[in-house]
């Protein structure tokens, strides 16, 4: 498949802006939710086929970053722990630079994998993926959407649902382009920054958006 990316709209926002909830009112409605945050679960999964050799990238860069001490911590019992790790990914740039070029390439071979065995019907495919423009995925999908609340916003509702503080997040943010400009950026902007009623009502109108582009 020259171009997997063809038949889907992509879906992407902040830290706490409401992506995944807008993803999961689309589910109901109908659409198939193919979820980067999945994916990379799937991926650092033991079971997953090429672990190993994701894991051995992964603890290399750690090592080679922070030393051999705090690469063990992550890979305590032969399992990678994904916070300690984000810890440590997310206190620099260079890091996360270096955990993305491990992971995107695996990710996008997995998501194709996904869509070669998905069934060519009118089907609405929607990929819900954080880092949609800063990978370059936004001039490869059909329609750009971003799911917009006000940066404020956004940093109290993760900190809330993810147990993290304000500068933890404040933190994650800055590997991430604003949320204003994904805003400016996008085909089609759903405004969540109203209560969990007023996200059925706008992702309802987003609906009939994509039923429109079929």
């Amino acid at each position: 498949m020259q171009n997997p990316y063809s038949r889907v709209f992509g879906l992407t926002g902040i830290i706490g802006s409401g992506k995944s909830t807008v993803a999961d009112l689309l589910q109901q409605k109908g659409a198939l939710i193919i979820r980067a945050d999945v994916l990379v679960s799937q991926i650092l999964d033991p079971q997953y086929g090429r672990h190993d050799v994701i894991k051995n990238k992964i603890y290399t860069m750690i090592k080679k970053n922070r030393g051999k001490d705090q690469a063990d911590v992550i890979f305590q019992g032969g399992k990678i722990n994904r916070r300690k790790l984000a810890e440590i990914v997310f206190s620099g740039m260079k890091m996360t630079m270096e955990l993305n070029k491990i992971m995107h390439p695996e990710v996008s071979r997995l998501f194709a994998k996904i869509i070669q065995s998905t069934p060519l019907d009118k089907r609405i495919i929607i990929y819900d993926v954080p880092l949609l423009f800063e990978t370059g995925l936004n001039k490869k999908v059909r329609k750009n959407i971003v799911v917009y609340a006000p940066e404020d916003i956004a940093i109290k509702r993760a900190s809330q649902r993810m147990g993290l503080s304000i500068e933890e997040v404040k933190k994650r943010l800055k590997h991430q382009i604003s949320i204003e400009e994904k805003r400016s950026m996008a085909d089609y902007v759903l405004d969540n920054t109203g209560n969990l009623q007023d996200s059925g009502k706008e992702t309802e109108k987003l609906w009939k958006y994509l039923q429109d582009q079929q």
